[in-house]
């Protein structure tokens, strides 16, 4: 008996000279590495001089007009030329504010900005040469028309009448980023002193506005068909365009009187 309890003894001498298990996690230790952040804003674009397109809607039809994306015979400087009689090479594209990008307080009368950017590769954007890359983009706008409807029939055999309609949507691409095993989620974000009469009198006038340079390859055309589901009877095909520019300045404005009420809204591009 006093044989094992001397075992016992030295076994628990020995287990004291190793390494002390820590009383409290190491914090330092344990931190996750920090992410990179990117910047989509560029600083080397003209600070004025733009030329206002809107939601580029009338730019995209004129370039449809003209005979739309690069043709099989068309050079790429010969695409260019003609793009470039069309596209402005500074521009400043708009949107009126949708209620989902901000909240208010009236207390603080701070109006923060906060809008999660697609990844326009989804939507069928890329370029050239190309690239497996994340390109941060922007619904500027778009309409839509109904053009018929049909009977479909689900896997049950349950027959439901199904709308159809056309939609047009322009996008901004704001960036290119190499695609890696991360996720990339990309925003535009502010937060500024707007006056409780100005919100009740036009918050519905509100309109972002994003001043930058137009870069290759300036306009893309895609298409997008969403077919009829269980909770949508509606069968949508949407023709979507591409504007391609290096944003420099993001401003918050009222579309009706011009007031200007931010012009430093960030756009970034975040690693997780």
């Amino acid at each position: 008996m006093r044989h094992a309890i001397a075992v016992f003894v030295i076994s628990a001498s020995m287990l004291a000279g190793c390494a002390p298990v820590p009383s409290k996690i190491d914090r330092i230790a344990y931190r996750l590495p920090d992410r990179p952040v990117t910047n989509l804003l560029s600083s080397s674009n003209a600070p004025d001089g733009y030329t206002e397109a809107g939601d580029g809607a009338s730019i995209a039809e004129l370039i449809k007009k003209s005979g739309g994306r690069k043709g099989e015979y068309e050079s790429s400087q010969q695409y260019e030329q003609r793009l470039r009689g069309m596209i402005p090479a500074r521009v400043s594209l708009t949107r009126a504010l949708d209620r989902a990008w901000y909240t208010y307080d009236a207390d603080s009368q701070l109006l923060r900005i906060s809008i999660a950017l697609e990844d326009g590769s989804y939507k069928g954007y890329s370029e050239s040469p190309a690239m497996s890359a994340y390109y941060p983009a922007i619904l500027l706008g778009g309409s839509i028309k109904f053009t018929g409807q049909y009977v479909g029939q689900n896997a049950f055999g349950a027959s439901v009448l199904v709308d159809q309609v056309l939609a047009k949507k322009t996008y901004a691409v704001l960036g290119a980023i190499p695609r890696n095993a991360t996720t990339q989620v990309s925003s535009i974000a502010g937060e500024f002193l707007v006056p409780r009469e100005d919100m009740s009198a036009f918050s519905k006038d509100l309109a972002i506005r994003i001043d930058g340079n137009t870069k290759p390859p300036f306009y893309v055309e895609s298409a997008d068909h969403q077919k009829a589901t269980i909770t949508s009877k509606q069968e949508t095909i949407s023709a979507l365009s591409f504007f391609r520019i290096s944003p420099s300045k993001i401003s918050i404005f009222n579309l009706k009187t011009g007031k200007v009420y931010s012009e430093s809204l960030t756009a970034t591009s975040k690693a997780y």
